[in-house]
């Protein structure tokens, strides 16, 4: 009893130290975007923000308090179906951002001069708040629940359209509520704001990084990876030019999300192992894209 409530303690003040200060940058940079830039000039940028957005528009409900009441039962669904793990992330990280936005909506000053200019900051500091949390191997909830699951049930099945499709229709759905086509427009800009600077910042969809980390305690390094991570690795043997010591080289690629959480998991068995980070440009096999799609 004593050792689970140590455990616990110990991963309360591991949170503290490794990610509350950025989620709390996340989550003020989403009430910026939000109070700021997006709703005082009804600009949809599609997902459960966007409709969030609408409904506060037709019911005067706090946009926080709304965004929340979105994402509860798919919070719900996600702990049913995908893992806690996931879940707790993004639990953790969808109260502290719909509390933050309502919290600061009366003191975030409003910015109507450039509607133009509103799209794209909207969509900017948005960005940066989904950049964060993905970086951190966690989300805001909404859509990515959903192809998170859709993913763990068909892990080829590219999902980017599916995505696209739904901010369409949620930003088609403002248009109407707002009876407005510019909507359909500014939407669009704050959508590619968003995803441009997700992508600056997770270094894009199809770009992944490879961990390769030397060991003498390599099998255990690989386990780690594998349970922590969820991720495959591979074992090369080999010793040190200077020392002739035999060692191993496991090696691992992973999506941008889990390198965090690999590098933590490699150091939790051997602090002194060698590690190697770096990007790959594609990858194909089984968890990532299907080689057969691929015309070579």
């Amino acid at each position: 009893m004593k050792s689970e409530i140590s455990g616990v303690k110990a991963s309360v003040i591991d949170y503290f130290k490794r990610d509350f200060l950025m989620e709390i940058i996340a989550a003020v940079s989403f009430a910026v975007g939000v109070v700021t830039f997006s709703a005082p000039n009804n600009i949809i940028g599609g997902g459960v923000t966007g409709v969030a957005i609408i409904l506060n528009y037709l019911t005067n409900l706090p946009i926080g308090f709304l965004t929340f009441c979105l994402n509860f039962p798919l919070i719900l669904f996600g702990f049913w179906k995908i893992g806690k793990s996931f879940m707790i992330k993004t639990f953790r990280v969808v109260v502290l951002i719909s509390f933050t936005t309502d919290l600061l909506t009366p003191y975030l000053p409003t910015y109507d001069s450039n509607i133009i200019l509103a799209s794209l900051f909207a969509g900017v500091f948005i960005g940066i708040t989904l950049g964060i949390v993905m970086l951190r191997g966690g989300s805001t909830g909404g859509s990515d629940i959903i192809v998170k699951y859709i993913k763990k049930k068909n892990p080829h099945m590219q999902l980017g359209n599916v995505v696209f499709l739904t901010d369409i229709v949620v930003i088609l759905g403002g248009s109407v509520v707002f009876k407005d086509i510019e909507v359909i427009l500014l939407g669009i800009i704050c959508t590619y704001a968003t995803s441009g600077v997700i992508n600056r910042m997770v270094k894009g969809d199809e770009e992944r990084w490879m961990l390769i980390s030397i060991s003498k305690d390599y099998k255990n390094v690989a386990n780690s990876i594998m349970s922590n991570v969820d991720r495959g690795a591979t074992i090369f043997k080999c010793e040190g030019a200077y020392s002739g010591e035999e060692m191993g080289m496991v090696l691992s690629v992973m999506e941008s999300s889990e390198i965090v959480k690999a590098k933590r998991a490699v150091k939790q068995v051997d602090p002194k192992a060698f590690n190697l980070v770096s990007s790959v440009a594609e990858t194909l096999g089984e968890g990532f894209k299907n080689i057969h799609n691929e015309d070579n």
